[in-house]
């Protein structure tokens, strides 16, 4: 409680605690991430961690993937997926994750170093840094409670299985995607913000780019999603009073939640209606499955009735 009070104060005493907390936050983060993965920092520039595989190592698959990527998307982009593999087939790219959206973000690195493992392996260790980080904004921004924060940071960003199965997948490490597109998609919801919406397509595209397997989680889940949102606010709606028919959905949870006072969202009332989004069909179902009974007990009461009539 008092922490929370603390880093939610407007003072300036306040906002120096909020910015403290953060910035001990991501310190703690890296050094976990460092410390996690401590055999490999002796040997950024020429090792990869051992894999046991029969057919050999994903690590250096994958150290091979984004050299390619690079290497094409810098000289011939249009021939990218042929990549100089199983000659003479084409698109080889695609015979595994291609990793394009890494590539794309990593072209700072490229640009200071032509080192693909030192690039590889820079991204590996700062990976859990970085799912933590982008887990610690999406949980701070629903919750409201930096201590509940950090928790859900740690857990999602320095899960056992990312020192082990995973530190040789670096699709599956470069998890912090996902929980960008839920917090620029809140955003969006929330304030009614174009910007927002477009920058969470643009990080929906880049885990898509990434990785097949994360990927393939999260859209059944944005599939459903949409359709909830779709019965609630149904194409072509028209907010009450609007004679235009042409409000999107958006707007019409945009003009509903704003305050009498002014034109502020009350956030409250944005999680009111996300839960009653998602929770709204399953409220009804279970309204329909009590109803039903109920009818059918009243058409045996009232045949019975009759038959003593008669």
């Amino acid at each position: 409680m008092l922490l929370s009070t603390a880093v939610h104060s407007p003072s300036p005493e306040g906002s120096r605690r909020r910015w403290a907390w953060h910035v001990g936050a991501a310190l703690l983060f890296a050094t976990l991430a460092v410390g996690g993965q401590r055999g490999l920092v002796a040997g950024l520039g020429d090792h990869v961690f051992f894999q046991e595989l029969p057919a050999g190592n994903d690590c250096l698959l994958h150290v091979w993937t984004l050299a390619w990527d690079q290497h094409a998307l810098a000289t011939d982009p249009a021939g990218v997926l042929d990549a100089n593999i199983f000659y003479p087939y084409p698109r080889t790219l695609l015979y595994s994750d291609h990793l394009l959206g890494l590539a794309v973000l990593l072209v700072p690195l490229r640009l200071a170093t032509a080192n693909p493992v030192l690039i590889h392996n820079l991204v590996t260790l700062a990976a859990p840094a970085l799912d933590a980080l982008a887990l610690y904004a999406l949980a701070l921004t629903l919750t409201g409670e930096p201590g509940a924060a950090l928790l859900g940071a740690l857990l999602y960003g320095f899960a056992p299985l990312r020192f082990t199965a995973d530190r040789c997948q670096i699709q599956m490490l470069a998890a912090w995607w996902l929980p960008l597109l839920f917090l620029l998609a809140r955003r969006a919801i929330a304030h009614d913000r174009v910007r927002d919406g477009l920058l969470a397509g643009i990080v929906l595209a880049l885990q898509g780019l990434t990785g097949i397997y994360l990927t393939a989680f999260v859209l059944p889940f944005l599939l459903l999603a949409h359709l909830f949102w779709l019965r609630r606010f149904p194409l072509g709606a028209r907010d009450d009073g609007d004679d235009t028919g042409t409000d999107a959905p958006l707007q019409i949870v945009g003009q509903r939640l704003q305050l009498a006072s002014g034109n502020v969202i009350d956030h409250a009332a944005v999680e009111s209606y996300v839960a009653d989004l998602f929770l709204g069909g399953v409220r009804r179902l279970h309204a329909a499955g009590h109803a039903r009974p109920r009818a059918k007990a009243a058409s045996n009461r009232s045949g019975k009735v009759a038959e003593l009539a008669r």
